[in-house]
């Protein structure tokens, strides 16, 4: 009898358990259905500052999960209820707004910005006026060494150094350079004082002091641009997301998730405002600057150093306003100095490039076709009184030079292929730079040297070695610039008859003209059997082109001295055509 009521008191027992248990249940569901609807409402503070204290994230942090958790439970209680859904709005065709889903969709993007709110402030992700600090960071890391061989030539005693007074600026400039440093670390200065220090050490140090800063202003520079500090950036265009179905909502949504704990909203980049903007009235002074160091110094390493600042700095500029204010004259004569024979390869490359960006200026191109007669304008904001044809065929002369008919060499070949270029785009500018090309600052006219370089590429034999096909593609590349060079020319309306008046002109250019159009079309003699199947199928199709318009040519001059000879003849004059 005992044993049935202790058993009868379990069994009541366990039930009371249960139906509290269920009770329980019931509540929770209740709340969390509740809490679902409401959230809808609750208005989230994304922007939070960043300096919660750390038993305030951990609490938010401990709702959003919470929350997350609802949500999910919400979503697995009713999945054939989402299927039907997504299967009524498919089978209704085009549509251009998702109205069942757009509610959930909210809801969830909301709860995705208050996790990545909080996540961030657990984590420490710096506010808008520490952007600045961590590109600042950034910057700091990938020059170390070069500021770490910077702050130590300090201390060092110079032995080439004659003047007390000059080493003693120099350490004054690199300390000035540490001080802005650590007070930019702290966001009290502007990174335009970093930049002019930089530069200004560059003026008072030695060769291992220039050599350390100018890498350093690099790397401040790309990091800079690529971060779009630039005063003229464009915000004219934006890109938003297209949603076409419920399996792109939800795969958007999870990689959104997942960026926003990475990238800072564009709206609060700190790059785009205060300490790291750089007003478009410093870049021309800089400019200047960078340049008169280039050609202080005759080292290779500085000379490229400041050219790759120089080419950085223009290729973010504005063609058409900021580029005309660094000075045509000037800068040509600065160029002519870089591009003379006893600069390593390396800097005439980097001089031809910045040329070549330098001219994407209407108003330089203008200048430089026209010998400097037009562009009184530019003329006038430079304030240059020496003389412009002098310094344009000076660096005229130097390009010619650069064609040389010895390439070999990989940074050779380069060189001629990208001076090739410059003369390209010079052409395409008109009648003005048509006769550039055909104009002889030399012996010879650019245009009879092209005509050598591609004939002595067809000659150069190749040592099979391990750069054997880096020299392949890079003589491919010549020879293809050439061609292409050639045919724009020899097929234009207006130039063709010019131009192969001027191939054919003397017996050498002639001859050689001839022997391209005859050999380089065969791609089964060098030197197109020793490129891969679509090079020389390419080269080949292209020599076919020439050679066409060149036998063409040909055939024009001899029917036209064919019929001066009958003319002649017969004793009567020439019918004038109506």
């Amino acid at each position: 009898m005992n044993d049935l009521k202790n058993e009868h008191i379990e069994l009541k027992k366990g039930m009371t358990e249960k139906d509290l248990e269920i009770e329980a249940k019931e509540a929770e569901i209740h709340n969390l259905k509740k809490a679902n609807v409401d959230i809808s409402s609750r208005e989230m503070d994304i922007d939070q500052p960043c300096h919660t204290p750390a038993n305030e994230a951990l609490h938010a942090r401990g709702s959003c999960w919470t929350s997350t958790k609802r949500v999910c439970l919400e979503e697995s209680a009713h999945p054939e209820l989402e299927r039907n859904k997504s299967k009524d709005i498919k089978t209704k065709g085009v549509q251009t707004d998702l109205p069942l889903n757009s509610g959930h969709l909210e809801r969830k993007k909301v709860l995705m910005n208050n996790i990545s709110s909080n996540l961030c402030a657990i984590w420490g992700r710096p506010a808008n006026s520490m952007l600045g600090r961590s590109l600042i960071s950034k910057i700091l890391a990938s020059c170390s060494e070069e500021m770490l061989t910077l702050f130590q030539s300090a201390r060092l005693p110079d032995k080439c150094e004659t003047s007390t007074e000059a080493s003693s600026s120099m350490n004054n400039a690199v300390s000035e350079v540490y001080d802005i440093i650590v007070k930019m670390n702290s966001d009290t200065i502007p990174i335009q004082t970093l930049l002019e220090a930089l530069l200004n050490l560059c003026v008072v140090g030695n060769a291992v002091v220039v050599s350390r800063a100018l890498r350093i202003l690099h790397s401040i520079l790309q990091n800079l641009l690529t971060h779009g500090t630039r005063s003229n950036q464009r915000n004219n265009v934006s890109i938003e997301t297209y949603v076409d179905n419920n399996m792109e909502i939800e795969r958007n949504n999870q990689e959104h998730s997942s960026a926003l704990l990475n990238t800072p909203d564009p709206e609060e980049d700190g790059l785009h405002i205060g300490n790291m903007f750089l007003p478009s009235t410093f870049w021309t002074p800089f400019f200047t600057g960078v340049l008169q160091i280039a050609l202080k110094y005759s080292e290779e390493g500085i000379r490229v150093d400041a050219l790759s600042i120089m080419i950085l700095t223009v290729r973010t500029s504005d063609s058409k306003g900021e580029r005309e204010k660094f000075g045509f004259i000037s800068v040509m004569e600065s160029l002519h100095q870089l591009l003379q024979k006893e600069n390593a390869l390396l800097v005439k490359k980097h001089s031809v490039h910045l040329l070549f960006l330098l001219l994407n200026c209407p108003a330089m191109l203008k200048m430089l076709c026209s010998g400097g007669k037009d562009g009184s304008e530019l003329m006038e904001t430079v304030g240059c009184e020496n003389e412009p044809q002098q310094a344009i065929n000076s660096v005229l002369k130097d390009l010619s030079e650069c064609l040389t008919c010895e390439a070999t060499t990989s940074l050779e070949l380069k060189l001629c292929r990208l001076v090739v270029n410059l003369l390209a785009f010079i052409a395409s500018s008109g009648k003005l730079g048509y006769e550039v090309l055909l104009g002889s600052v030399t012996a010879h006219s650019f245009l009879e040297l092209t005509m050598e370089v591609l004939a002595s590429q067809m000659e150069c034999k190749v040592d099979f070695s391990t750069e054997v096909h880096e020299l392949l593609n890079e003589r491919y590349l010549l020879m293809r610039e050439v061609l292409i060079l050639l045919n724009r020319l020899a097929s234009h309306a207006m130039f063709s008859k010019p131009t192969l008046e001027v191939l054919m002109g003397s017996k050498r250019c002639a001859g050689l003209t001839i022997d391209i159009a005859n050999r380089l079309p065969q791609r089964s003699k060098y030197p197109l059997r020793q490129l891969n199947p679509q090079m020389a199928n390419d080269l080949a199709d292209l020599a076919q082109k020439f050679r066409s318009r060149v036998y063409g040519f040909l055939e024009e001059q001899q029917h036209s001295t064919a019929e001066r000879c009958d003319t002649g003849a017969s004793g009567k004059p020439p019918r004038v055509p109506r």
